[in-house]
């Protein structure tokens, strides 16, 4: 079943390692490979939380997270920083949703895009000092 959700209402922030790619093969080999893998199951929690314009960032999460994140202390070290950082597709770009979102991340290694906004067919930039690079 599709359902068309409404646009999320806070911004958005990207953070991406400046010299990391992951694949998506690489990360569903990965993925592929491990036994105990997670069953959260969040996805009908995080649509009815959604719906009733609740906080479902709780719920946010990506399996492909766990197959790759031991093997890369750049993912490690956002995830230290940034708790509620949550990988991006196969990865390596997290982001966070909320309008005031702390980056500090120490060193240069990071590329981090603040202050997006989701509009119906994805996301726009809503300012030009957008990209900070740490």
């Amino acid at each position: 079943m599709i359902k068309k959700l409404k646009p999320v209402k806070s911004k958005l922030t990207l953070i991406k390692p400046k010299n990391l790619g992951i694949s998506a093969r690489e990360a569903y080999t990965k993925y592929s490979n491990k036994t105990n893998k997670p069953q959260k199951n969040m996805t009908e929690k995080m649509l009815n939380a959604f719906d009733n314009n609740q906080d479902f960032s709780e719920y946010l999460c990506n399996d492909l997270e766990y197959a790759v994140f031991d093997d890369y202390k750049e993912l490690k070290k956002i995830k230290e920083y940034i708790p509620n950082a949550v990988m991006s597709g196969s990865g390596s770009t997290y982001f966070v949703l909320g309008d005031e979102v702390n980056t500090d991340i120490p060193g240069d290694d990071y590329q981090i895009i603040k202050g997006l906004e989701f509009i119906e067919t994805g996301v726009a930039i809503s300012q030009c000092n957008n990209f900070v690079t740490n």
